[in-house]
């Protein structure tokens, strides 16, 4: 992972073309506890109102948002919760760091990369990581009508800063799906090919 300083933020929220901004921390954690040779915990470090704001089709199944900015408190997503077998009220331990946090709240299904993550304060994961003021990701949503190609070209200038739109992941996406067609065709044909023999 990439840092940049948070205070780039506020360099971001200035531009016109921006309506919402929200900070976000990413965090990768081994687990020795997923499947059989373990796997990978995904964490962000969020402030809950800018980030609710910017996703607000994020509803809750039990529970809600972190009871303060410092507290050692998560929201998992559907199925992060549902690998571990988590209510609210219950404890979940950060491999690695050791550090333990209470779960207060889970979020319904969204079908995005947010079921499998747990979701933190800002600044408690800035603080386990040794990150202070850093940030790996800003969320960014624009004005009605704005220019993003003028923004994105003036965000490039920004240190340590790389643009990522929507469209760019779509298309990313709908290539490996094509990719794999492909495949599942060849297989296919092969297959055929060898019954036919």
């Amino acid at each position: 992972l990439k840092y940049m300083q948070e205070s780039i933020i506020h360099e971001v929220a200035k531009e016109p073309e921006v309506e919402r901004t929200t900070p976000i921390l990413m965090a990768a954690v081994f687990d020795p506890n997923k499947g059989e040779s373990g796997g990978i915990s995904g964490y962000f470090g969020v402030e809950p109102k800018s980030f609710a704001e910017l996703k607000p089709s994020l509803k809750f199944r039990q529970g809600g948002w972190f009871t303060d900015v410092n507290a050692y408190e998560a929201v998992m997503g559907y199925e992060a919760a549902e690998l571990e077998q988590r209510e609210v009220g219950d404890k979940i331990l950060m491999p690695e760091k050791n550090v333990e946090f209470k779960v207060v709240g889970i979020l319904n299904r969204t079908g995005t990369q947010d079921d499998g993550t747990i979701f933190v304060p800002l600044k408690t994961l800035q603080k386990i990581f040794s990150r202070p003021d850093e940030l790996t990701t800003i969320g960014i949503k624009l004005k009605k009508g704005a220019d993003s190609a003028r923004l994105e070209e003036k965000l490039y200038k920004l240190p340590d800063v790389q643009v990522v739109s929507l469209t760019q992941v779509k298309d990313t996406i709908m290539k490996l799906i094509s990719t794999a067609k492909v495949m599942v065709l060849s297989i296919a044909i092969i297959a055929i090919l060898i019954a036919m023999v």
